[in-house]
């Protein structure tokens, strides 16, 4: 059992507090009873906690809620669990902004840590920032700079790597679809475009296209469903999201005029020039035939030109599959969609640049 209360005013009464203890600060204090056996109101009691010595108290009494009373008293200070952590941060800390070299010596004598607790902490805990320079010398990176102190002791509570393993990838080519709509039309374009995530809805459109009219980019085999799902893989794999941003933009909308006749439209009630924001949604398809793994130390053999190879056939084959994919199932969705409009562009960047516009005849 714990009690747990506080020592507040000496009663000048008792003997045993004399006049040169001074005036008595506020203290907490922790005491842990083992109750025995004892009879009502003056049971036995020994303590199991013992952190540090006994101050022997005879006639102490301990307030808590309630009166309990016992006859021995355990000071238990509070104490900081990551005392020695923080002192390894501040230590860190130090050699990466004075860019002085780390050593395990320097670390114990910060934190009082063994040499085996040193050793495993720079090992797991401390790798991504504690690293041996071209010379051999262990230094502390300058990044650490932006760790925090919450930061640091957390990563010692968990066996996790401070920062995120990834893989690398290098897309040598990339195409990128962007269609040109005014903003009133975002809301019904969203609602189809999202549709378009869904195989259900992928294979009902290529039923409904035709296989025939995806060929001759994709193979058209005796069996129509090995066909549908052949190109709903690759549409899948291709085409994985998009993004929507709002540019401002002024147009003409009528022919060309001078300033006089300009002015005429105006005073007529006609408008010559208007201020449109225009939704721009963005398809970024990489070519998986260009794609390269790497590791960070080898960037500059993947981004090389050797390394990436020449736009080959096999590279514009994928590249006219893509093109087929998109126009046929996620540009007519859009064209659709957006009802009214006299004209739709649709830009297309990548190893070829194009425009396609959908103009109402």
């Amino acid at each position: 059992r714990v009690a747990i209360g506080e020592r507040g005013a000496v009663d000048a009464s008792r003997p045993e507090q004399g006049e040169e203890d001074g005036p008595p600060a506020k203290e907490r204090f922790v005491v842990v009873l083992n109750v025995r056996r004892g009879a009502f109101g003056d049971p036995l009691r020994e303590s199991r906690l013992a952190p540090r010595p006994f101050q022997e108290r005879p006639h102490g009494r301990i307030l808590a809620r309630g009166r309990m009373y016992g006859k021995e008293v355990a000071r238990v200070p509070k104490r900081d669990p990551h005392a020695r952590t923080r002192q390894a941060y501040e230590y860190l800390q130090r050699l990466a902004a004075t860019g002085e070299p780390y050593s395990d010596e320097g670390m114990i004598n910060a934190t009082h840590w063994k040499q085996s607790a040193v050793s495993t902490y720079r090992s797991k805990h401390w790798k991504e920032w504690v690293q041996k320079d071209t010379s051999g010398v262990w230094q502390v990176l300058p990044i650490f700079e932006s760790v925090t102190e919450k930061e640091f002791i957390s990563l010692h509570h968990q066996r996790t790597d401070f920062y995120d393993t990834y893989q690398r990838k290098f897309y040598g080519s990339v195409v990128t679809y962007e269609f040109l709509l005014p903003l009133t039309k975002e809301r019904e374009l969203t609602i189809a475009l999202d549709a378009l995530f869904y195989r259900d809805t992928i294979e009902r459109i290529i039923r409904q296209t035709g296989v025939d009219d995806f060929s001759p980019q994709f193979a058209v085999k005796s069996n129509e469903s090995e066909s549908v799902n052949e190109i709903a893989e690759f549409v899948a794999e291709h085409f994985t999201g998009y993004s929507i941003s709002h540019v401002s933009g002024r147009f003409r909308i009528a022919n060309i005029a001078s300033r006089s006749q300009a002015g005429e439209m105006f005073a007529n009630g006609q408008r010559y020039l208007i201020d449109e924001t225009t939704a721009i949604v963005r398809f970024v398809v990489p070519l998986h035939k260009t794609k390269i793994i790497y590791q960070d130390d080898s960037l500059g053999a993947a981004v090389s030109v050797d390394a990436v190879g020449t736009f080959d056939a096999e590279i514009a084959g994928e590249l006219e599959r893509v093109r087929r994919a998109f126009l046929l199932i996620f540009a007519e969705a859009v064209v659709r969609t957006v009802k009214g409009e006299d004209q739709v562009w649709l830009l297309e960047s990548g190893p070829e640049n194009r425009l396609y516009v959908w103009e109402k005849a």
